[in-house]
């Protein structure tokens, strides 16, 4: 779990540590890594294996609006994951490439068959290096940014198949569905879980003796929180 647990007074992640290891009494808690670390010591509590049991709750709240969910997780897929943008973008800067490349070799062409001032001829040369070069990384990011959208849109389409399927009865914690659909969770300093899960929702949980789920949600309605 320790990848998914995050701080949320230092934004650091939690670590698992065992506490009374030679005892009877040994048990397994995760705290912020960073909690004695620096001057100010962070005031959120570590928390144990309940976090398990809360994420079934948070889950389970996420079942009571699994149609709507699903709308606007699609809704998301449309907005926040296409690439024709991208690839036109791709598409002007290719050209652009090709276009800085020719000036290049035409420029180291023009020097090699002719007599050209040699002030003049690397300021060129080096304007059209640089053209090539913008272009070069510009590509690279958008590359990125495309791998980036279908990793998305890859990582929706899985979280609304088991949205779909999931059983509403679910009892039992099971880790690859927490790797799968939980992008972050938030300790906070009162105690309370926000669980951030992949499709933008977040859902709040109270101590497991307090209410048994809080969804950050109003009951009516399931608002996406995309940004």
């Amino acid at each position: 779990m320790s990848a998914r647990l995050v701080c949320g007074q230092c934004g650091g992640f939690y670590g698992s540590k065992v506490w009374g290891s030679n005892t009877k009494y040994r048990r397994t808690i995760w705290q912020c890594n960073d909690k004695f670390k620096g001057e100010v010591r962070c005031a959120t509590p570590h928390v144990t294996e309940e976090v398990k049991e809360k994420f079934l709750r948070a889950f389970t709240s996420l079942l009571e609006y699994r149609e709507k969910l699903v709308e606007n997780c699609r809704l998301a897929q449309k907005t926040l994951c296409h690439v024709k943008d991208i690839e036109e973008e791709l598409e002007e800067l290719q050209q652009e490439k090709e276009m800085a490349a020719k000036l290049v070799r035409q420029a180291i062409e023009e020097n090699a068959h002719r007599v050209v001032d040699p002030e003049t001829w690397q300021e060129s040369y080096k304007g059209y290096l640089d053209r090539y070069q913008q272009a070069v990384e510009g590509i690279d990011q958008l590359e990125r940014q495309k791998k980036g959208r279908k990793d998305k849109n890859r990582e929706m389409e899985r979280f609304i198949k088991h949205i779909e399927k999931a059983d509403e009865t679910l009892t039992d914690f099971e880790e690859g569905l927490w790797v799968l659909i939980i992008e972050r969770v938030t300790v906070l300093i009162d105690g309370r879980l926000m669980f951030h899960f992949k499709d933008g929702t977040e859902v709040q949980v109270h101590h497991l003796e307090e209410t048994p789920f809080h969804s950050i949600q109003q009951k009516e309605q399931v608002t996406m929180q995309t940004g």
